[in-house]
């Protein structure tokens, strides 16, 4: 989606996505990371799995572009603002977000990760977007696992965002890799979505190594 479209969900508030507690899917799976691993999450908003992450002991990267999120996300904390290469950067609690577009993401700025995980970057993605986002992931993260959790429901009812993304597409965007689907549970479907007639999600939690 474009940019404009999410700043002004946060703007407005329009934050549905935000779940406001540890992903269940993530905190059942979370041992699939090696201990004290350095953790890339994209697109991160204010994710509380960001801060449950850090007090797992990872050393937990978010990246975020809407400044709003992460001014959120450290609501009276102290944090320590400095840069990552190109890119302005707060720190604070173990987390440390990075303010700009994951498009533009380089190891030579960021450096390389242990893994990622992504419950809300690729559902959140226009379909064309999406081999881009897996090539920038991928030089971020060259060797270590991906903890994807993705949305699967009948997509000609309702265009998303969240985009429906079904075992099928999550195995051709991960060729050559090895996919693991770990679990599968029903999930709440927003208002909006039910208004258009989707009457169940399902929510999938992938291992991609």
């Amino acid at each position: 989606m474009k940019r404009e479209f999410w700043q002004g969900r946060w703007d407005t508030k329009q934050i549905g996505f935000h779940e406001g507690r540890p992903n269940d899917l993530l905190v059942a799976h979370a041992d699939r990371f090696a201990p004290k691993s350095r953790i890339l999450v994209p697109l991160a908003g204010k994710a509380a799995d960001l801060g449950w992450l850090a007090d797992q002991g990872h050393e937990v990267v978010g990246v975020e572009f809407v400044r709003r999120a992460i001014d959120e996300l450290f609501e009276g904390v102290d944090v320590r603002a400095h840069r990552l290469g190109l890119h302005e950067a707060f720190s604070a609690r173990g987390i440390t977000m990075v303010l700009g577009d994951m498009f533009a993401m380089k190891p030579v700025d960021l450096g390389t990760f242990d893994a990622i995980y992504d419950r809300a970057a690729l559902i959140a993605l226009e379909p064309s977007t999406r081999a881009a986002y897996v090539e920038v992931c991928a030089a971020l993260n060259p060797k270590g696992p991906t903890l994807l959790i993705a949305f699967a429901y009948d997509p000609s009812k309702a265009p998303g965002p969240p985009f429906s993304i079904d075992d099928e597409t999550v195995r051709e965007l991960f060729a050559g890799r090895a996919v693991e689907r770990l679990e599968t549970r029903p999930a709440s479907v927003p208002p909006h979505m039910r208004e258009s007639g989707i009457v169940s999600i399902e929510e999938t939690i992938y291992r991609i190594g």
